[in-house]
């Protein structure tokens, strides 16, 4: 069974397009933090985001694809669904 995080909060739409297109001064991409629970635990994720695709018409439900940072290091693939407006969502671990 995939790991799983529900989204509770995390980064506007301006911040979720700023981190994916615009990089770092080392070459990265920028990371965003997203607030999620996972069973009882309350955690706090930061992902760089490889990819962004627009789920409705009015531009606030996004597809996302990209990495778990952990400790300066890229982590977990991770993909989900995640609302700019309610700033909801859910993330799904990708195993290799």
């Amino acid at each position: 069974m995939a790991r799983t995080f529900e989204v509770v909060g995390g980064p506007s739409v301006l911040d979720l397009m700023i981190s994916h297109w615009y990089r770092e001064q080392d070459g990265g991409r920028r990371e965003v933090q997203f607030q999620a629970r996972e069973e009882r635990a309350d955690l706090s994720l930061r992902m760089v985001v490889n990819e962004a695709s627009r789920e409705n018409e009015d531009g606030t439900t996004w597809r996302l694809k990209g990495r778990l940072r952990i400790l300066g290091q890229y982590g977990d693939r991770v993909e989900g669904i995640y609302n700019s407006q309610t700033r909801q969502g859910i993330f799904f671990v990708l195993h290799p």
